[in-house]
């Protein structure tokens, strides 16, 4: 006899279902989220003084942050040298997510071998097992590069450039269409 197949076909298709599956669940809390939260931010006054508070809205000479103490403070514009989105590190999600899809991949390639022993001698099995890990690895080195933080000089910029930032900044808003 020839070699046994560790796996079928159909086990292999049930594997890739299942991994999807698992993969939706483990996903569907960022689906859930409640109320919209505005970006964290540093704000390097022209005085030196920082403040760390999340962006509430941006009008057209002010932006409105929440304090830790829970009020809503405005920062004129004119007295602002940085500002700075201070992003949440979402490294070890990158790499989860990265080692999911990427598994999924490349075990969905690597069960692709069939008949047993066309990718000179690797049973379905071993396919995607080294499918799984290759594009595991390749997910991982993705995923890791995510999560970064933006900086901009306001202190010096022309109107028209300091209002772009501003733009920019309203998208990441609580509130984004607020006047």
């Amino acid at each position: 006899m020839g070699k046994t197949r560790l796996m079928d076909r159909g086990n292999g298709k049930k594997v890739v279902v299942l991994s999807l599956v698992l993969c939706f669940v483990a996903l569907s809390g960022r689906l859930l989220a409640g109320e919209r939260r505005g970006a964290d931010l540093l704000i390097t006054k022209k005085d030196g003084q920082q403040v760390i508070s999340e962006l509430v809205a941006v009008k057209q000479n002010s932006i409105v942050v929440l304090s830790f103490s829970g009020a809503d403070e405005a920062i004129n514009v004119s007295d602002i040298r940085f500002i700075e989105i201070k992003k949440h590190s979402r490294v070890l999600e990158g790499v989860v997510f990265g080692i999911l899809v990427g598994g999924m991949v490349g075990a969905a390639i690597g069960s692709a071998n069939d008949p047993p022993g066309l990718l000179h001698g690797i049973e379905t099995a071993q396919g995607m097992g080294i499918g799984a890990l290759a594009g595991g690895l390749l997910g991982v080195m993705i995923g890791s590069q995510i999560g970064a933080s933006e900086r901009f000089q306001i202190e010096g910029k022309s109107p028209e450039a300091a209002k772009a930032v501003l733009e920019k900044l309203r998208s990441k808003a609580r509130v984004p269409d607020a006047q």
